[in-house]
């Protein structure tokens, strides 16, 4: 049987290369509150985020990065649309830190989703 460490190596691996094949370069996925959740087959599922139009991170500028808040359009509705935007935000904002995308909270509206990195 294959040792947590091992479940845990072939997840990064899997997520790397579709990352790679999508062209994300500036984040890395870990959305979820299980880590059994996190497979490359669930990355084209519908999220549950269907009325969300844009993602918005506030950039700390600890590390130098620019600060401020950064807004990006969401071009789709599946968790790896939602990557992309993430992705695409990180790229903007520089931030090279907190590389983790952790979570999504979404306004009353649901059309705004407010992402949360770390590192």
């Amino acid at each position: 049987m294959p040792s947590d460490d091992d479940f845990d190596t072939a997840i990064v691996k899997a997520l790397s290369d579709l990352g790679d094949a999508n062209g994300i370069k500036h984040s890395i996925w870990s959305v979820t509150e299980n880590p059994e959740d996190i497979t490359t087959d669930k990355m084209n599922e519908i999220t549950p985020y269907t009325n969300a139009k844009w993602v918005v991170y506030q950039s700390d500028p600890f590390y130098g990065e620019p600060s401020g808040e950064f807004k990006v359009p969401v071009q789709g509705n599946t968790w790896l649309d939602l990557w992309k935007a993430a992705d695409d935000i990180l790229g903007r904002c520089g931030d090279e830190h907190h590389r983790f995308i952790e979570y999504f909270t979404e306004d009353e509206s649901g059309e705004i989703l407010t992402m949360e990195c770390g590192s």
